[in-house]
């Protein structure tokens, strides 16, 4: 991360007598940054649409370190940023008339040129899923601008993520019994190629396989194993895939937990941390990173 990023100075890091905050590590996403990273949860999706450029631009302008995204297949097989299987939550389909007889909407039966005759932007203003609409806490101008926000490709997403000086947690979402699915992991292999992004990019997924496909083809690329349930066994785990981080939900961790996975080198990023205080007692722990949907809790 920039040393010059004024959030770090005024945001509290991991205390210097604990044994690992300066752990040493090959891993390239992670050498050299200051933890715990502070990771916008599909961006700063409590102040903009989720998994669009806006809620990057915004992670960026409220101190976030990076933000973390979902990957899926289009119908033409390009990796499009979105995370739910169905267009109906995200976006406008419905509104559309010459998609009306597409339901129920699944975004790999979508090539990438339909996708982008979407908008997330009156979606995210109806739901106001965090209250930050009703809070007062987004702007008219912003609401304004979000009423033509797009879906990003992954390609449009990572090289705004270069633009901005952030890092990514590139989630692979599980496309098994898609069309075209078993692709997913070369398709965007490929994009983050071509975009540079070794030493930028977190690769994570729930699908253990395509993390094992990621390392055969990049070993270089970083990759995290995320799990829905405490792992019986986290470290063998991580050596058993040879990946990078261990990427539980926040209320599944200890302190001896993230102490056994840092001094062996690995690393623990929790979600979602929406709570200021949770936020300071996780990165007491040694957490090396953060992810939440309210990164301006944290940097403030």
């Amino acid at each position: 991360m920039r040393c010059g990023k004024s959030s770090w100075r005024s945001r509290p890091a991991i205390p210097s007598s604990v044994p690992w905050a300066n752990c040493k590590t090959v891993c390239l996403f992670f050498r050299g940054r200051r933890l715990p990273l502070l990771l916008a949860h599909r961006g700063c999706s409590s102040l903009a649409p989720e998994n669009t450029l806006a809620a990057a631009r915004m992670a960026r302008r409220v101190g976030a370190d990076g933000w973390e995204l979902d990957v899926q297949l289009t119908a033409d097989g390009h990796p499009v940023v979105i995370h739910d299987r169905g267009l109906l939550r995200l976006t406008d389909v419905a509104a559309h008339p010459a998609f009306a007889g597409r339901r129920p909407f699944i975004v790999s039966r979508f090539t990438l040129a339909e996708l982008r005759q979407l908008s997330t932007g009156a979606p995210f203003a109806r739901r106001d899923r965090h209250g930050q609409i009703a809070a007062g806490a987004v702007s008219p101008a912003d609401l304004a601008r979000y009423r033509t926000e797009p879906l990003p490709s992954l390609e449009e997403a990572l090289r705004l993520t270069r633009e901005l000086d952030l890092v990514v947690n590139v989630e692979l979402k599980d496309q098994r019994g898609l069309p075209g699915g078993d692709a997913i992991v070369q398709r965007t292999v490929r994009v983050l190629d071509r975009v540079d992004m070794v030493e930028r990019v977190l690769i994570s997924s729930f699908n253990f396989n395509y993390l094992r496909q990621i390392k055969a083809l990049r070993p270089a690329y970083a990759t995290a194993a995320l799990v829905k349930e405490p792992h019986p066994d986290p470290l063998g785990l991580l050596r058993e895939l040879q990946a990078d981080a261990y990427h539980p939900g926040h209320l599944m961790v200890t302190p001896q937990l993230v102490r056994q996975i840092r001094n062996a080198g690995k690393h623990v990023n929790v979600w979602t941390v929406n709570s200021a205080e949770r936020m300071s007692e996780l990165a007491g722990w040694g957490v090396s990173g953060l992810i939440t949907d309210f990164p301006q809790r944290w940097s403030d």
